[in-house]
């Protein structure tokens, strides 16, 4: 498998860091009035014309690349909020509120997230938005069997299951139920980009890039498909994963992209206790292989989510337990 390094175009995390704060610094220095009144409901046209200005260069001084929603990624699924022990997790088609919400937004500049946290989310009885996906997670012996299965009217969808380690940060397989199908998925933490803080002290925060190989039933022989899900924290922020194919590039000498992961909700890295986001779907993508980028998406998250868990914090013992101890 050929890849990009990560750390040829990602700045350190200390740089991201300091500039971060920074901006930060300065702009919440500004009045709450201020601030209220460079969101659109509360300001004129000018103050808008400002916000926008403050924002992009925002991005601009984070090392920001950031582009619109590819033409092609146009199919967009809504992941609820759900962390290690959901159970069962219903995913929408929210292609039109993602539309209407984010609009021509830059994916990951500051309206963007903000549009995006706004866009109107399904209410979770299936009346107001389709169900794409129904997915199933059950815990067995050292893993979490994750079942995805694709929704389609009128027939039986796609299903996948995705074998997860209960424990440790290891490949997980990703196989279609389709008994034609003779091959499996392997998903590979393979690389990173540079660890992020918020602050010195702060513990790192870790941004894995996972690739993905063919393997067969016997996993006797592993075939690289120079397909990757990749984060750049400084180019495209740290709250996106993009799934790339790395033997070939667009019209700008990129990788083509073939889906987008985007969290809903604002901060410097993805949670570590749970996640929720917005994935958007190439149009090219046949059933089989959407559902099976749903799967290794939702198994990366998982991944993501068990790496960046803080260290546990050593407990102290009582003062009747420290006196007896003495004894």
């Amino acid at each position: 498998l050929t890849s990009r390094s990560p750390g040829s175009s990602a700045s350190s995390g200390g740089v991201y860091t300091q500039l971060t704060l920074r901006m930060t610094s300065a702009l919440m220095s500004m009045s709450t009035a201020s601030n209220m009144a460079a969101l659109p409901a509360f300001g004129n046209y000018h103050h808008v014309q400002l916000a926008e200005a403050l924002n992009a260069a925002l991005d601009q001084r984070l090392g920001r690349h950031l582009r619109s929603t590819p033409a092609h990624l146009s199919r967009v699924v809504y992941i609820p909020k759900h962390k290690d022990i959901t159970t069962h997790l219903p995913l929408y088609d929210v292609t039109d509120n993602y539309a209407k919400a984010v609009k021509s937004e830059y994916i990951g500049s500051s309206k963007f997230k903000l549009n995006l946290a706004m866009m109107k989310r399904p209410n979770g009885d299936g009346t107001d938005a389709e169900v794409r996906y129904l997915v199933n997670l059950e815990s067995g012996l050292g893993e979490t069997i994750m079942t995805v299965e694709r929704r389609v009217p009128a027939h039986d969808g796609e299903i996948v299951r995705t074998h997860l380690p209960r424990e440790g940060h290891s490949d997980f397989l990703v196989a279609s139920l389709d008994p034609t199908q003779l091959e499996r998925l392997i998903v590979a933490n393979s690389s990173s980009a540079p660890d992020t803080k918020m602050h010195a002290g702060a513990t790192p925060v870790r941004h894995p890039w996972f690739t993905i190989s063919h393997t067969s039933q016997d996993g006797a022989a592993t075939i690289p498909s120079n397909l990757q899900w990749q984060v750049r924290p400084t180019e495209l922020g740290p709250l996106r994963y993009t799934l790339v194919d790395t033997a070939i590039d667009d019209a700008n000498g990129e990788p083509v992209i073939h889906a987008i992961y985007h969290h809903v909700g604002i901060g410097f890295c993805l949670p570590n206790d749970y996640s929720e986001g917005v994935l958007l779907l190439s149009e090219n993508f046949n059933g089989e292989a959407e559902a099976l980028a749903v799967a290794t998406l939702l198994g990366l998250l998982r991944q993501v989510r068990a790496i960046n868990q803080p260290p546990p914090r050593l407990r102290k013992k009582s003062l009747v337990k420290r006196v007896l101890g003495k004894i």
